[in-house]
């Protein structure tokens, strides 16, 4: 049987050549999208190489200046001398369509790497004692790492930087898009600057029983009322569990009276009402509760995207110092691997994340507001985080004598590039029967569900 010659495209590795020597301009973009290891010709790799090492020392990289550069480097007979130089350039159509040819070369590639990739996934699924989720992951992420939407960097001047800062105000403005994620909580898109952004990792911290998984999930339920995709991990709580809370939240039934199965006429009514409106969020909303990594989460992510072929519009982590971690051999260093990689996933899934973490019990034991240095294990979290949101339960809060409504405070300790409060500036209002968060609304906006 003859071996199959693996997917490439040599008149397309050579046009991008050819342009790269035409037109200066094209070196930038090519190099935008390729890599040395891209091109299937060994020659074409050397070449590609070799003009890059030009362009990068200020030198053009015209037909003339290249030879005269692989000469002295000793490479022009490698790549089949001047004759060859030329006839890169001679079978250029237009230089004006690198772009397309480089996304050939591109395809090209990922297609002989995916092939690669599958062998070694055989090779590795015979080994007897390979671990299937191991094997498994290694394979997504190899996967992933070829997907065409995945994240490349950019470099920009200060004057195209600030153009793509124009163009989204006007759409901004004009109602095309949302300046952000809302989570249902005004003051929150008022000191984020209209809500959360892709890539944003917001950590929510609060002493235990203050409400971090309450809010999480009100939150999340506002996002998927209004139409979001929502994951929510959970490492703390069972997904029935989080169920229950959703459910009592929604038709604001008692949750222990629904536990304890005395449900009235009444209360059966607004449960109804409630699994209607999960029923309409559909797949758009998932509770998981397996413990994993934050590498494994990605991996959740990617498929729960690609199952509803739309992106996740918010992620969920509840909670940092019980969430297994990846790396590290203590403690301190397991928390700064988790932070670091909940930030990472978040700017390259480009998704907002909320990860809820524990306080330290000191701001508790000196009875005082808590503020960022209280955050627990590790400053990682203060610095990874783009913001941080502390809840507080005043000695003295106010306490409804007939509802049982708890007043809990809130402060923005910190937001990159948007507002921060003071405590006593946010003040929410705690539903213990239902386990709800109420967010103050102005008049006439709708209030939670």
């Amino acid at each position: 049987m003859n071996e199959r010659i693996p997917p490439h495209d040599i008149w397309a590795e050579a046009s991008v050549l050819g342009a790269m020597m035409i037109d200066p301009a094209c070196v930038a973009t090519v190099a935008e999208i390729l890599e040395g290891a891209d091109f299937y010709r060994p020659a074409h790799q050397t070449i590609f190489a070799g003009l890059l090492e030009m362009s990068n020392t200020g030198q053009s990289c015209d037909l003339v200046t290249a030879r005269t550069h692989f000469a002295d480097t000793g490479r022009l007979e490698s790549i089949g001398g001047i004759e060859y130089l030329a006839e890169c350039v001679q079978g250029v159509p237009s230089s004006a369509s690198v772009g397309h040819y480089a996304k050939t070369v591109k395809d090209k590639a990922n297609l002989r790497q995916i092939i690669v990739t599958g062998a070694e996934m055989i090779e590795a699924g015979h080994d007897a004692g390979a671990d299937a989720a191991e094997v498994l992951h290694d394979a997504e992420q190899r996967l992933y790492a070829l997907a065409p939407s995945r994240a490349r960097g950019r470099t920009l001047t200060p004057a195209e930087a600030a153009q793509h800062v124009m163009d989204r105000a006007r759409r901004v403005g004009a109602g095309q898009e949302p300046a952000g994620l809302s989570l249902g909580w005004r003051d929150l898109d008022l000191a984020s600057g209209g809500g959360l952004r892709p890539g944003q990792l917001v950590v929510i911290a609060a002493s235990t029983s203050i409400g971090k998984t309450a809010i999480a999930l009100r939150m999340s339920a506002n996002v998927a009322t209004a139409g979001g995709v929502v994951k929510f991990f959970s490492v703390e709580m069972s997904a029935d569990d989080l169920g229950a809370r959703l459910l009592a939240m929604y038709s604001g039934v008692d949750g222990l009276l629904i536990a304890q199965g005395r449900i009235g006429g009444c209360d059966r009514d607004r449960l109804e009402r409630a699994q209607v409106e999960f029923a309409r969020w559909g797949r758009n909303v998932e509770l998981t509760d397996r413990p994993m990594t934050v590498p494994q989460m990605g991996g959740e992510l990617r498929r729960m995207a690609h199952r509803l072929d739309r992106p996740v519009d918010l992620c969920v982590i509840d909670y940092l110092q019980i969430c297994p971690a990846h790396e590290g051999d203590n403690i301190r260093e397991k928390i700064n691997a988790i932070t670091r990689a909940a930030k990472l996933m978040a700017q390259e899934l480009k998704i907002p994340l909320l990860l809820l973490s524990q306080l330290s019990r000191t701001a508790q034991s000196e009875k005082r507001p808590p503020e960022l240095h209280d955050l627990k294990e590790s400053s990682s979290i203060e610095q990874d985080a783009d913001g941080v949101i502390l809840l507080h339960r005043r000695p003295d809060a106010n306490v409804d004598e007939i509802s049982g409504n708890v007043q809990i405070d809130a402060k923005v300790g910190k937001w990159r590039n948007g507002l921060t409060t003071q405590w006593g500036e946010l003040s929410l209002s705690f539903k213990r029967a239902t386990a709800d968060f109420y967010f103050p609304q102005p008049a006439g906006q709708a209030v939670n569900a």
